[in-house]
Order: structure tokens, then sequence, then C-alpha cells
């Protein structure tokens, strides 16, 4: 039962780290909500370098967008 567990947490975690890259607001929250529940789960060291930047390549989307909306 516990296989199951951990097969279905790391499907979910892929299609977040997925998700983080494909949409820039929701992406960042998505990494942000990794990083955060990575210190209480026992993710691989690749999951958190993924979420760390996935968070750096979408910050310029991000700020592209509020300098757009803003001008």
């Amino acid at each position: 039962m516990k296989e199951n567990k951990d097969t279905k947490l790391f499907i979910i975690t892929i299609i977040l780290l997925v998700l983080s890259y494909i949409i820039p607001l929701v992406g960042v929250l998505f990494s942000i909500f990794i990083l955060v529940h990575s210190q209480m789960r026992k993710y691989n060291k690749w999951v958190t370098i993924l979420s760390i930047i996935a968070i750096v390549y979408q910050i310029p989307f991000i700020l592209g967008w509020i300098t757009w909306i803003t001008n």
C-alpha cells in the first residue's frame, strides 16, 4: 500500500513540476509549494533543484507582464 501512495505522490510531483514551467504565475506558486513541502517529505534532490530553476525561469515572464500592464 505504501508503494502505491509513493507512486501517486511521485506522479503528482512530476505534474506540478511540468506545470511550473508552463504556467508562469501559477508555476511559481507550484514551485514554492514543492519547496515548502520538500522539508516535510523526502523528495529527491533533483525535485528541489527543478523547483528552484522553475522559479528563476518564470520570474522574467512575470516581471515582463507587470511591466507591460503598467505601461
